[in-house]
């Protein structure tokens, strides 16, 4: 009787073992949908927390754009930021979030983290493949006076702006604030109305092929959405 105790508890072992590979062996998708492509073969291992997909799902209600981040970029971009994401073919922006960040991916020379923003539930007119870029907004300020960034410099730690005053060209000190690729913010040193020299006069034009103009823009009240735009080719496979 002993022996046969001992047989009976090791093939009960052998059935709970059995049962735990059966459990890992099945997958759950964490949303319903279609699976839309299998990157494994028969015998293949894979690695818990892979940074490539394995299986695709697709689920035409919520969409997600994917990218790559450089460490430097990637140190300024957190979870919950907002981001813009203008889909080739398309017109005008999707206001998105970002759903994640890295870990970072080792596999090619330079070290790169992942980026993944998510759409709203029931935004259309994308189709799951879709090149796009993605721009992430670092900062933003609203009801600001702003002038164009082309027309601030930076010299001894500290920015400058070229004002006209009396048929005059002048450099005047200022504090900025949020900068962005069209717009940045003056904290201090200029009063609404100033005019500015958008133009270095003293520069010689850079070639024969192109041409250079002086123009001049006035302060302005107004939001400066500043971003970081990361553009790649953003994919847009479905959130999962």
């Amino acid at each position: 009787m002993a022996s046969d105790q001992a047989s009976i508890d090791a093939d009960k072992a052998s059935l709970i073992k059995a049962q735990q590979n059966l459990s890992d062996a099945q997958l759950t998708s964490p949303i319903s949908g279609t699976v839309a492509q299998v990157n494994l073969s028969v015998g293949q291992s894979v690695t818990a927390g892979s940074t490539s997909d394995v299986i695709t799902i697709m689920n035409s209600g919520s969409f997600q754009a994917t990218a790559t981040l450089t460490p430097a970029q990637a140190s300024t971009v957190k979870v919950g930021d907002m981001a813009e994401v203008t889909v080739t073919g398309t017109k005008g922006t999707l206001e998105a979030t970002v759903a994640r960040v890295g870990p970072v991916d080792t596999s090619s020379s330079s070290y790169t983290y992942p980026l993944v923003v998510a759409l709203p539930a029931g935004t259309h007119g994308i189709s799951a493949g879709s090149a796009a870029e993605i721009t992430v907004v670092l900062a933003q300020a609203k009801h600001v006076e702003v002038v164009p960034t082309s027309a601030v410099h930076s010299a001894g730690g500290g920015s400058y702006v070229d004002v006209v005053k009396t048929g005059q060209e002048q450099r005047v000190t200022v504090e900025i604030g949020v900068v962005g690729a069209d717009y940045t913010q003056i904290k201090s040193g200029l009063s609404p109305k100033t005019e500015l020299v958008l133009a270095d006069l003293s520069e010689a034009v850079p070639s024969s092929s192109s041409s250079s103009t002086s123009s001049s823009s006035l302060l302005g009240g107004g939001g400066i959405p500043s971003g970081g735009g990361f553009p790649a080719g953003a994919r847009f496979p479905s959130a999962g």
